[in-house]
């Protein structure tokens, strides 16, 4: 590298040099490299921002203030009334123009005046500024301090940066135009400074009072003294105008129309304010609707200009010309400024007078209740409740049927209404309430712990039957014929009983589906605990059932039961076990009776049913433990003092009127009757005797038929898919077709003894065709070698037995009982449907 060429390296490094150095000297002006520095409103954050009023051309005012966290926009009206549009503000808006203050730098020098000399504001737009921005910011030790930021005119031959002067500095800074469009918004109104939300408050529902006047009724409800208990006072426009009613009832209603205000959104901003002409012309003369709510005590949060007694108003004019979905309102008395909402705002508002009162009758949840009282004809109830468990001290001292006394609270305190009527009081007798079917009385905590109890009364009056009309079923796979015919159904009314039904104190009387409140006209007894006999089955050791036709006595042996009179036989488990299990775990259906004078009127004097359970358990030692766990060699009376033994018996006897029938029943010893469903008695009078005859199906290996000189054999592999057939007991098995061989052990399997035994104990088979020249014997060996035996006999006679059955037996037992013939006939096929077919065969068939 030579002198020159170094020269030139040098002489370039030199010029860049320069060059960086003015543009980091030019580029040291723009506000980023020093925020702090070139800040036009030092000091101001987002936090610390308390009032921004905007004063922009037109002589339009804007002022927006904080209140706690939110916003609220003011504007003074230009007529010079004294009165202010006051509303929420547009968080959103208003948190963008903070953020635009607070970031607000220079965009290049700022413009110094010299010492003694001003400025030449014209120049800049500053003299007499038509747009101005007030800021009220800061607190604690310094205070809150105002700055006035003046804005001028743009920078010649361009729109993006504007001239600006701080309170009355001699100096004028030049910023990038964020804030035109702002002022714009405060010119024309500013309606985006505005919140939609109709109501600042997030706390409508905390009201003391609440008016609402419609075209239909005038209405008041005041917060009574009672604990969450409203007293309802209301004019019907469209009845007696003179007439009011008063009734009680709960929050709910209130807290509807509080939701429905809460959620209230302005959809057009019409007028800030408006002459008793321009009122008249949207209708809020003759308006739709007029709803206020006294609320509770203003929060500290709110601003002065909220100040006053706490209220919620809406009036609601005419629908809208060119918005059919909209009406006029109004948000306060004082300088009303019209705006417009949804028209179906007032579908929230109750229509008609009978929607005032709450539709339940009690306004405080099921869980609150502790005690109650029923009296109807039948007789009194008194129950209390501790947590989840009801006891009864009347009609008689014992455990509450949980579900029965909940349904009765939950009647009244979780059920809607259908209707409401009136009556006053000389016409209760139309109702059925003068002297009431029943009478409910409650006793319920209040909201606070040591308040006292609280007591309602419900009384219910006349059943009666209406006409209503059937709901509509949707079925599209229907044909359009059945279509038509279900079209003209629907069309037909149907019968519902209803019920008129008042809590004591009301004028309005309620009107309920009867199913729901039927309970009230029970027996009281009926609300005594369901569970009328408890014991464990599986210690049970015996039992006894004596029915029609005769006496069975069952004893369990290695935990399966085994019928020891008037036969030894197996017993079918699953009805003997679940005839056991079902006693111990019985609940009536119904209480009738408590010590009743005479059990003939239930048939309990002569029970045709009895059955007597044994139930042995063992005893433990005051530590716990079994006293025959270490014991094993002692003898075995012992042994039988250390079990505690415990007999129930259940005594069963059934009515029938026309076709229904009641099943009653008594535990013996016991004072109580009651009701039993039907299953219960139909697992009385079912075989217990086992009716199974051969192994089940995957147990067979084996199987012999014999008929006359015809007997064959039959075998399968443990896997069910191999079989084999021989002619003769000791004839050679070849293979057997497999479908054919399978159906044959199934049908096998499913043979069955036929409903009940005929006999257990035959002193003479030969009636039965048993004794000798049997019609069938089919033997069967299951894969541990056990054998069972079935003889067949002679065809029972179809008028006394059905068609198609026969007499049959296990071989050497003297129980006779019947089978099918259908099922015989499958079993007794010749050897050759068993083989396997020949191709020709196959073909023919085919």
């Amino acid at each position: 590298m030579n002198d020159r060429t170094t020269l030139s390296i040098v002489i370039v490094a030199v010029v860049l040099a320069l060059v960086v150095f003015f543009l980091e000297r030019e580029v040291s002006t723009i506000p980023y490299q020093s925020p702090e520095k070139y800040k036009v409103l030092r000091g101001l954050t987002v936090e610390n921002v308390k009032k921004i009023s905007l004063l922009a051309v037109g002589d339009q005012t804007v002022h927006l203030t904080r209140g706690g966290s939110r916003w609220f926009f003011e504007r003074p009206l230009r007529d010079k009334s004294g009165y202010s549009v006051e509303w929420e503000a547009n968080a959103e808006t208003v948190n963008r123009l903070v953020d635009l203050l607070v970031n607000l730098h220079e965009a290049e020098p700022a413009i110094e005046g010299r010492p003694g000399v001003p400025l030449d504001l014209l120049k800049y737009g500053l003299q007499n500024p038509q747009q101005r921005i007030e800021i009220i910011y800061g607190s604690g030790r310094k205070g809150r301090q105002q700055v006035l930021l003046h804005l001028g005119t743009h920078l010649p031959g361009t729109r993006e940066s504007l001239y600006v002067r701080v309170n009355e500095e001699n100096r004028v800074l030049t910023i990038s135009d964020t804030l035109s469009a702002m002022m714009k918004l405060a010119e024309e109104g500013g309606y985006a400074f505005r919140s939609r939300s109709v109501y600042a408050r997030d706390d409508l529902a905390d009201t003391t009072e609440v008016n609402l006047v419609t075209r239909a009724y005038r209405a008041n409800f005041q917060k009574g003294t009672m604990e969450d208990l409203w007293e309802f006072r209301w004019v019907d426009k469209k009845g007696d105008p003179d007439m009011a009613f008063t009734a009680r009832g709960s929050a709910d209603t209130v807290k509807d129309l509080a939701k429905a205000l809460q959620d209230l959104e302005v959809e057009q901003f019409i007028e800030d304010t408006a002459s008793n002409q321009k009122l008249e012309s949207f209708g809020f003369m003759d308006p739709q609707a007029v709803l206020s709510m006294t609320l509770t005590e203003s929060s500290d949060s709110l601003l002065a200009l909220f100040s006053g007694p706490p209220s919620a108003y809406l009036r609601i004019g005419k629908e809208v010309e060119n918005a059919p979905d909209q009406v006029y309102a109004v948000a306060t008395q004082r300088s009303p400024m019209v705006f417009t909402i949804k028209k179906s705002f007032l579908d929230s508002l109750p229509k008609e007078v009978k929607d005032l009162p709450a539709k339940r009758l009690v306004p405080f949840e099921n869980s609150k209740v502790k005690k109650l009282s029923l009296k109807n004809a039948l007789g009194t109830l008194s129950a209390a409740k501790k947590e989840y468990d009801w006891t009864l001290s009347a009609p008689l001292e014992m455990d509450g049927d949980h579900a029965g006394l909940n349904g009765l609270v939950d009647a009244v305190a979780t059920t809607d209404c259908e209707d409401v009527v009136w009556s006053n009081g000389k016409t209760d007798k139309n109702f059925g309430l003068a002297t009431p079917q029943a009478v409910l009385t409650l006793w319920h905590k209040g909201k606070s712990g040591d308040s006292p109890d609280l007591m309602q009364a419900i009384q219910v009056g006349k059943v009666f039957e209406k006409k209503v009309a059937k709901k509509k079923e949707d079925d599209k796979e229907k044909g359009k014929d059945e279509d038509k015919k279900k079209a003209e159904d629907e069309k037909k009314p149907e019968v519902e009983k209803f019920v008129y039904v008042r809590r004591v104190g009301d004028v309005g009387i309620r009107v309920f589906k009867f199913e729901k409140f039927k309970s009230f006209l029970e027996n009281p007894l009926s609300f005594a605990k369901k569970r009328v006999l408890e014991f464990s089955s599986w210690d049970a050791r015996s039992f006894t059932l004596e029915r029609p036709g005769g006496r069975y006595e069952f004893k369990k042996e290695e935990d399966a039961w085994h019928m020891v009179k008037p036969a030894a036989l197996k017993a079918d488990q699953s009805k003997a076990g679940g005839l056991v299990s079902s006693m111990g775990w019985l609940s009536a259906e119904s209480i009738l009776a408590f010590d009743p004078e005479s059990l003939a009127p239930y048939g309990l004097d002569k029970a045709p049913y009895r059955i007597e359970v044994v139930v042995k358990t063992p005893e433990e030692k005051k530590d716990g433990s079994k006293k025959d766990d270490d014991k094993k060699d002692d003898k075995k009376d012992d042994k039988e003092k250390t079990e505690k033994v415990e007999t129930y018996v259940l005594l069963v006897a059934a009515k029938k009127e026309g076709d229904k029938e009641t099943v009653f029943g008594q535990v013996q010893g016991g004072r109580l009757v009651f009701t039993l469903e039907k299953s219960f008695k139909e697992k009385l009078e079912a075989e217990m005797a086992d009716t199974e005859i051969f192994p089940y199906q995957w147990k067979l290996r084996e199987a012999t038929v014999e008929q006359g000189d015809q007997v064959k054999r039959l075998a399968r592999d443990a896997d069910g898919k191999a079989f084999q057939v021989a002619t003769g007991k000791e004839g050679k098995l070849v293979k057997a077709e497999e479908d054919a061989g399978r159906k044959f052990f199934e049908k096998l399997a499913a043979t069955k003894v036929l409903g009940h035994y005929l006999t257990y104990e035959a002193k003479d088979l030969t009636p039965y065709g048993l004794a000798k020249d049997l019609f069938a014997r089919i033997t069967s060996k299951d894969k541990d070698e056990k054998i069972a035996d079935l003889e067949v006999g002679k065809a029972a006679d179809e008028a006394k037995h059905g068609k198609g059955l026969r007499f049959a037996r296990r071989a050497g037992k003297s129980a006779v009982f019947l089978v099918k013939q259908e099922d015989l006939d499958a079993l007794l096929k010749p050897v050759a449907d068993f083989l396997p077919k020949k191709p020709e065969e196959e073909k023919k068939e085919k």
